[in-house]
This record gives structure tokens, sequence and C-alpha cells, in this order.
């Protein structure tokens, strides 16, 4: 099982924040949600959000990258 880490969401959030992403307040909000569950073992909603969580790695993937156009549209693919 993949996991989230805080400093993760963190990252995705700093984009959003400069505005090289545009993300719902909420969907934020869920990352870190998420996030702390892992950080604290209790895994009930880590499973539960494995895609979330995998979306938000690969949206780090991009950021990392360099690439905002497809860190946005791997987020925008996700809400379909």
């Amino acid at each position: 099982m993949k996991k989230l880490t805080i400093k993760q969401v963190n990252v995705i959030y700093s984009n959003v924040k400069r505005g090289n992403l545009k993300m719902t307040k909420n969907d934020i909000s869920v990352m870190y949600s998420v996030a702390k569950e892992c950080r604290t073992g209790y895994f009930q909603k880590a499973v539960t959000f494995q895609g979330l969580i995998l979306t938000a790695l690969e949206m780090i993937d991009a950021i990392f990258s360099n690439d905002m156009e497809k860190a946005q549209t791997i987020y925008n693919d996700s809400l379909n």
C-alpha cells in the first residue's frame, strides 16, 4: 500500500498557493487528512483513499519534473 506524507502534500499545497496549480480547498484538506492517517499508522482512510494517494504521488512526480501542466491534468482527470 502506498502512503502519503504531510511533506508531500505540502509540496502540492505550496504550488497551489503560488498559483501553479488549481485545486479546491476541500481536496487539499482531504489530502492532509489522509497523510495524517498514514503518519499515525491508522490506515483505514489510507486504504479507502488509495486512488487519491496515487494521484497525489503522480502530481508530486510531475511537480518535481517542473511539469505543472501535467500535474494539473492529473488532478483534473482524477475528478472524472
